[in-house]
This record gives structure tokens, sequence and C-alpha cells, in this order.
């Protein structure tokens, strides 16, 4: 699955990645109570990325965004 997802965000332009994650949210975040742990496996590939996330990170004001990273070479502010 994971896999899969990853995929299907590189197959696509990163001005959608925004809300392709998005409509992962909203599948996930029901179950999750407001919590959302953005990565399982894997990390942040590239800028453009961590831009999509913080964009839908704003998108749900009221939900937390948590994950674990080694891409410290990346912006996150």
């Amino acid at each position: 699955m994971y896999w899969r997802n990853y995929l299907a965000l590189l197959k696509s332009c990163p001005t959608t990645w925004a809300d392709l994650l998005e409509a992962t949210v909203l599948q996930v975040l029901p179950r999750r109570r407001g919590n959302f742990r953005i990565h399982v496996a894997g990390d942040f590939f590239e800028q453009a990325y961590v831009d999509a996330w913080c964009e839908v990170a704003r998108r749900f004001p009221r939900a937390q965004f948590w994950a674990y990273t080694r891409a410290f070479h990346l912006d996150f502010s």
C-alpha cells in the first residue's frame, strides 16, 4: 500500500500533492480521532512533499499530525 501511494505521488504533478494527501487523510482521520501519523514507513523525499504535508495540516487545524524524519536537510518551518 505505501509503495503504491508513493508511486501515485511520483506520477502526479507536485502542485496536486496536497489534494492527493488530503484524500488519504480523509479516509484515515475519522478512525484516528484527530491524530494522524504521516509516515509509518518511509520519509520526506523532497521539499515539495514537505510543503504539501504542511498545506494538508493547515486544512485540518483541529487534527494533530506527527512524523519522524531523518530528512534534516529539508525546511519544516
